[in-house]
């Protein structure tokens, strides 16, 4: 057996196997037991979605025309029919990307040319990961293909990875012989047959631009088999799988096989390939132990079609995927060494999960969320600098949600700034390192500038190949990199914020923006162009706009007309939020025109705006004083004021001279003052009554995130607690954010299932930067005097301090409260929040807090069963399936012309020839967003109420009865999630 040493990785794409990953890979196997979700990647504009087991069921494509142009599997565009699709690790006819084809018919013989059968079918999923958090990968142990499955014979296992490459999405397939070596029994099966692959489906086509922005009118696609592409009117995806042989790509055939279960409102199915299994002649040599398959997929503007790329190599797709550790791709090695250096400094283990969800957020916004944008009113087109929109959930109705938008720029601008002054910090050829900046939330970048490298590194023998520079050393490459792609991307944000807003006269084909009722939102404009100029200002900007305003068009620009007048007052509910929001509105204004080359046109140059400002300021304290001091229980919508409150200082928003009631110490007293939840809210509230409709705050990951924020900022702050206890509670914290990490270390926003947050990636962003924050401040409180220079000088508390605790085992988290009693702490610091998990008090009157804990969800929200219908299981509508019970139902049933129904196969004529004859009611209950029902504002479920009468000659409502037939039948053959059912029941009579 060819070991690793003797192995080529990069070539015949060996690098897929097990022992040669290498450390750019990223198992979630360790978390696999949490929430299933998907996974997004992408590159340029170009991007795809696929569920837990890495099945393809998006895919979008960047069009100049329409903006975006989509491709999905044939589900319901629905947030209650994406999220189960999303869980699942197989999506049956609602995928469309490469696999070995379900429910096939045994291989026999290469002697019949008409045998379509296989020798080998995919079994359970054994490995789930990415590589460098961008590309998916999935690998499942493949079993023998026999007519008795009810021994399962493991042969083998199969691999895939799924990436973009100019445009082009692929999907890489490995079958490898022979088994794993965890199997209990590896049964040796010649590879003399085929192995029949699936490719395609049913697919929908939408897109999204100026005209249709949101509507996302959809159609059906149809296979063409001549060209291999299913087309729709407008937009068509084509599609190539082809077989790696020897050193050449052989294209395989496609077909259509004829289906007996299609229903006819949908013309195609999927694509069928069979491929022969080479058989293995050398035990020594690879070849005919691995079989490798990749498909390609290219959505675009229905045409003539072009020219495919010539496929890229083995060797090629090693170096795209940046999986050597030396490539300035491998920010899976690069995030996993800062790390390691951070345990070195100061003793804390950082779980997996920490770094794998910082890494994970950073390509997911640069790569996915990150959409290029053309502005059709100046001709312009695609282009590699062009402006990029950050959209919210690019395949579950779209947008540009300017709110979100501000919290993922803020995370990009961090993890520039981090990897930034990591960069000195663990230089050798720098001794004074940077300090903090008290007027900052962050390091003083002006003095990590000042500090670059003045002695050149000499004694190079200090350096080991094994020494902690040499590792840093390896994957600086990669941090240098790093830092180029978010530089880029936060200027062209800055470009299309500008663009889209600021510049008169402009018109944008990228999605349309969210908006409300007050449309609070528009203020996250200016804070985010402030924000990005403030943090980001020794970029060097390369599109200098401020040189370019005198040739701007005379007008109003989209800003002016969205932001809403001083006058009008926003509803209760938004009041506080308004209120900062507007504050630091006219404050990023009045800093930008302050600067000394005004940064805005003078349209924005109001009179007395800097009085404005203070007012504002006023007001806002006045707003955060009176939260503290109100007895209203804390809430799910007060996390928002709490993100906000900490950003005055970073925003330079507060002018007043008096730090001592500054809004950031107001927030912080009121996050630690809260209680805990003690009674359920019912979910509406009479006419009249004001009030949350919101669960429990605790089932909201950024409610607990909130007292992260208040390490974090106390983190580096003179008290009563050394650094070791602020680092063990802020420990503690991160344990509770814990709970809500899904299968790929990222956050679940809440566990209510109707929250549609579930598919933003916002508050994974809005953790990920506090995680950075306090990482960094890590680094460089563990400096110690020696190399510490400023900074020992400033803190001149040898407490504040310490040298790094002895090292000790991770928290375990499975319980998100200290099981011992903690330090003694400052009552100021901690005056409820403590207090509030002991025994409960003599006042026996008071509610016990609630065990949000139990509100954890399932790892997959529904069971197989939601997901049965003619579409996406018609194996399973046959007599043989049936259960007893539904046997025993159909047996007591009248026959209709001679044939029993028991003996009937399922399809949509069966269904409505049951229905015949007969009198039915469906009652379903479906999950609810949060509405108005009369005078009530209610949250919960909304029930429907479907019925069949009998037929009844003397009332003639035939006409009826058909509307009532046809509702019924599509009730009966759809999926339970397709209809958004959580709970069914029917009333059958004769």
């Amino acid at each position: 057996m060819a070991t690793k040493e003797h192995l080529d990785v990069k070539k015949s794409f060996n690098w897929l196997r097990r022992e040669a990953r290498g450390p750019t890979y990223i198992s979630y196997s360790e978390i696999s037991d949490r929430l299933a979700c998907s996974f997004e990647f992408g590159e340029n504009g170009c991007a795809a979605s696929c569920n837990y087991g890495g099945e393809l069921l998006h895919m979008s494509a960047k069009d100049d025309e329409k903006g975006i142009i989509f491709a999905h599997g044939d589900f319901e565009s629905t947030y209650y029919s994406s999220l189960a699709r999303a869980q699942r690790q197989h999506g049956g006819q609602a995928t469309f990307g490469l696999g070995i084809a379900a429910n096939q018919e045994p291989y026999h013989t290469a002697d019949d040319p008409m045998d379509r059968g296989s020798n080998v079918t995919i079994g359970p999923m054994m490995e789930r990961g990415s590589f460098n958090y961008r590309w998916p990968f999935n690998e499942y142990v493949l079993r023998l293909n026999e007519k008795d499955s009810s021994n399962p014979k493991e042969t083998g296992t199969c691999a895939r990875v799924s990436f973009v490459k100019d445009d082009i999405l692929y999907q890489v397939i490995r079958l490898e012989k022979g088994c794993r070596l965890e199997a209990d029994v590896c049964h040796y099966v010649p590879w003399r047959g085929q192995v029949v692959l699936s490719v395609g489906g049913l697919i929908k086509f939408s897109a999204f631009g100026t005209d249709n922005a949101c509507a996302g009118v959809e159609e059906y696609g149809v296979p063409e088999l001549s060209s291999q592409s299913i087309l729709g009117s407008t937009t068509q995806l084509d599609i190539r799988v082809r077989q790696l042989n020897g050193d050449e790509y052989d294209t395989l055939d496609l077909n259509l096989p004829g289906d007996k279960n299609q229903r006819p409102d949908k013309q195609g199915g999927q694509y069928y390939a069979c491929a022969e299994l080479p058989e293995r002649k050398d035990i020594m040599s690879q070849e005919g132990k691995q079989a490798i398959f990749v498909a390609e997929f290219r959505l675009r503007n229905a045409g003539p079609q072009p020219q495919w790329p010539e496929t890229p190599t083995s060797e090629q797709i090693y170096a795209h995927l940046g999986i050597d550790s030396y490539s300035k791709m491998a920010t899976g090695v690069m995030w996993e060494t800062i790390f390691l250096q951070r345990e070195e400094r100061t003793g804390y283990f950082s779980e997996s999960s920490e770094v794998n969800l910082i890494g994970r957020s950073v390509e997911k916004i640069l790569t996915v969320d990150l959409v290029p944008t053309a502005f059709g009113g100046q001709g312009d087109t695609f282009e590699e600098t062009s402006p990029l929109a950050l959209v919210s959930n690019l395949f579950l109705r779209p947008s540009v949600d300017l709110e979100s938008l501000f919290w993922k720029v803020r995370f990009l601008a961090k993890a520039y700034r981090f990897l930034s002054s990591f960069k000195l910090l663990t230089s050798p050829d720098t001794y004074l390192k940077p300090s903090f900046n008290d007027s900052s939330d962050e390091m003083d970048m002006a003095y990590l500038q000042s500090t670059a490298p003045s002695i050149s590194r000499t004694e190079h023998h200090r350096y080991g190949t094994k020494s902690a520079w040499n590792k840093i050393e390896v994957m600086m490459n990669a941090v240098n990199f790093q830092m180029e792609r978010l530089q880029e991307a936060i200027e062209r944000i800055l470009s299309y914020l500008v663009r889209a807003f600021i510049q008169p006269e402009t018109q944008s084909n990228s999605m349309s923006l969210v908006t409300r009722a007050f449309q609070s939102n528009y203020y996250y404009v200016m804070i985010t162009i402030w924000y990005i100029v403030k943090k980001c200002e020794r970029f060097g900007f390369t599109w200098k706009w401020a040189d370019g305003m005198k040739t701007w068009p005379t007008g109003s620009c989209l800003l002016e007309n969205c932001i809403p007048p001083d006058n009008l007052l926003p509803e209760d509910k938004e009041k506080e939020k308004v209120t900062f929001l507007k504050w630091y509105h006219y404050a990023s204004v009045l800093n930008l025109m302050a600067r000394k080359k005004p940064l805005l046109p003078k349209v924005w140059q109001t009179k007395n705006l800097d009085m404005k400002v203070n007012l504002l300021e006023r007001d806002a304290r006045r707003a955060a004083a009176a939260k503290l001091s109100s007895s209203q229980p804390y809430s799910a919508e007060d996390e928002i004021l709490d993100r906000l409150g900490f950003l005055a200082e970073a925003l330079h928003a507060e002018y007043s001279k008096g730090r001592a009631g500054s809004v950031a110490s107001i927030t912080v007293r009121r996050i630690l003052g809260r209680d805990s939840t003690r009674r359920l809210n019912p979910g509406r509230l009479p006419s009249g009554e004001k009030g949350q409709v919101s669960g429990p705050w605790e089932i909201h990951a950024l409610c607990h995130h909130s007292r992260l924020l208040v390490e974090n900022y106390q983190y580096n702050k003179e008290g009563d607690r050394t650094r070791e206890q602020k680092a063990e509670d802020a420990e503690r914290y991160r344990g509770m954010i814990s709970q809500f990490l899904n299968a790929e270390a990222c956050l679940v926003p809440c566990w209510e299932r109707t929250n549609m947050a579930s598919f933003q990636s916002e508050a994974t962003s809005v953790l990920a930067s506090t995680l950075l924050g306090i990482c960094q401040k890590d680094f460089i409180l563990t400096l110690g005097p020696n190399e510490g220079g400023e900074l020992a000088s400033r803190q001149g508390d040898a407490k504040s301090v310490p040298p790094p605790p002895s090292p000790r085992l991770k928290t375990d988290f499975s319980y998100p409260f200290p099981q011992t009693p903690g330090p003694k702490l400052n009552s100021r610091e901690y005056p409820t929040e403590r207090l509030s998990i002991k025994p409960q008090t003599t006042d026996m009157k008071r509610p016990r807090a609630i065990e949000w804990l139990r509100y954890r969800p399932p790892r997959q929200y529904h069971h197989a069963s939601f997901f049965n219908s003619l579409d996406d299981t018609p194996q399973l509508f046959t007599i043989s399936n049936v259960d007893e019970r539904t046997s025993a139902l159909l047996s007591s049933l009248p026959n209709i012309n001679g044939e029993p129904y028991s003996q009937m196969e399922f399809d949509m004529m069966s269904i409505n020839r049951m229905l015949e004859g007969h009198q039915m009611s469906i009652i379903d209950l479906k999950a609810s967003v949060p509405d108005q029902w009369n005078s009530h504002t209610w949250k919960g479920y909304r029930s429907e109420l479907s019925t069949l009468d009998k037929y009844d000659s003397s009332r003639a409502n035939e006409g009826t009865r058909r509307a009532d037939l046809q509702k019924l039948e599509k009730m009966l053959s759809d999926s339970l999630v397709d209809q958004e059912v959580q709970h069914r029941t029917i009333i059958l009579s004769g």
